[in-house]
C-alpha cells in the first residue's frame, strides 16, 4: 500500500512540484513555488506525492491544514485513500471542490473571506482602459506630473536595496501587527536572497537614484501569475498604482491572469483590491472533520 510521505519543500523540489502545479493547480497563490519556498519555515510547509498527485501541508497557528490534492486525475477513490491515511485532516480548497468530495455529514465546510485570492485580467491591470479605471488613470497621471521616475527589471544587483526598502517600510508600520510583518519580512528576505535560483520576476521604481517601490512574483500555473510581494514608499502619492501597472504590463503575454492574493480582512487593503475590479475570486474554504 502506498503511504503519504511528507517532507519539507526545498529548492531542489521545484521541478517535482511544478510538474503538478503549472498544469493542474487552481489559481490559488498557495501553489506558487515561490510562496511554498519563501514561507516554508514560517508555515512549516511540507509536500507529498501520492498516487501521482501533489498534496501540501501547512501549519497555521499550530494546526495542520492540507490542500486538496492536484493532479491529472483526481477521483473519489483517490480522495478516500488520502482520508484513510489522514483521518482527522482539515482540507483547504474552494467550497465547490470540497462539497464535491467531502461528505457533508462528516465534514463542516467553512468559507474564509479574509483569505479569498483576488484574480485580475492582466490586460486590465496593464492598460487600465474604460470608465471603471478613470480614477486610476488620473492618479497615475498625477504621479507622472509630480515625479521623475525610472522602471527597471529587478535582478541580483538590486535585491539588497529592496531589502533596505522593506525594512524601512516595516519600521513605518510598527503596530500591533508587528509579528505578521516580521514573518512577511522573513519571507521577502528569502525571496530576494534566492531571487535568481527561484527564477522570480520583479521590477522596481527608482526616484532620485533610490528604489522607492518593488514588486516580485512567479507563476502559479502556465497562464496565471502570482504577485507575491509589493512594497513602496507611500510618501510618493500614487507609487503603488505605478509599480502595479509598470510591472504587469511587462509580464509575458502567456499570463492572462494575475493573482494579487488575499486582503487578510484589512479594510483599506480590501477597498484597494476591489477598486481594481477583480475578474474573480479564489473562494477558499476549509473542510473540518466533525
Amino acid at each position: 500500500m502506498d503511504t503519504i510521505d511528507f517532507r519539507p519543500v526545498t529548492l531542489q523540489d521545484r521541478q517535482k512540484i511544478e510538474q503538478y502545479t503549472l498544469l493542474y493547480a487552481p489559481q490559488d497563490c498557495e501553489f506558487s513555488f515561490g510562496n511554498l519556498f519563501c514561507w516554508q519555515e514560517i508555515q512549516n510547509t511540507h509536500f507529498a506525492i501520492f498516487q501521482d498527485c501533489l498534496l501540501l501541508r501547512f501549519t497555521i497557528k499550530g494546526k495542520n491544514i492540507y490542500t486538496f490534492p492536484i493532479g491529472k486525475n483526481i477521483t473519489n477513490d483517490l480522495f478516500q485513500a488520502i482520508q484513510e491515511q489522514l483521518p482527522d485532516a482539515t482540507f483547504q480548497a474552494e467550497e465547490s471542490v470540497l462539497k464535491q468530495f467531502c461528505d457533508e455529514s462528516a465534514y463542516s465546510i467553512t468559507p474564509h473571506r479574509d483569505f479569498f485570492d483576488y484574480i485580475y485580467l492582466r490586460e486590465n491591470l496593464a492598460n487600465l482602459t474604460g470608465k471603471h479605471y478613470q480614477q486610476k488613470r488620473n492618479h497615475i497621471n498625477k504621479f507622472k506630473s509630480c515625479y521623475q521616475y525610472e522602471y527597471k527589471p529587478l535582478d541580483n544587483t538590486l535585491t539588497q536595496k529592496c531589502i533596505l526598502l522593506e525594512q524601512e517600510w516595516r519600521q513605518r508600520h510598527n503596530t500591533q501587527e508587528q509579528s505578521s510583518y516580521n514573518a512577511e519580512e522573513q519571507a521577502i528576505s528569502k525571496a530576494l536572497t534566492y531571487f535568481e535560483e527561484l527564477q522570480l520576476i520583479g521590477g522596481v521604481i527608482i526616484i532620485n537614484n533610490t528604489i522607492e517601490a518593488f514588486s516580485i512574483g512567479c507563476p502559479i500555473t502556465n497562464n496565471t501569475f502570482d504577485i507575491q510581494f509589493e512594497k513602496a514608499n507611500s510618501a510618493f502619492d500614487g507609487i503603488y498604482s505605478i509599480i502595479n501597472q509598470e510591472f504587469t504590463k511587462r509580464l509575458p503575454d502567456k499570463f492572462i491572469y494575475i493573482n494579487r492574493e488575499e486582503d487578510l480582512g484589512k479594510e483599506g487593503l480590501r477597498k484597494s483590491k476591489l477598486s481594481y475590479k477583480p475578474h474573480s475570486f479564489i473562494e477558499k474554504s476549509t473542510a473540518h472533520k466533525l
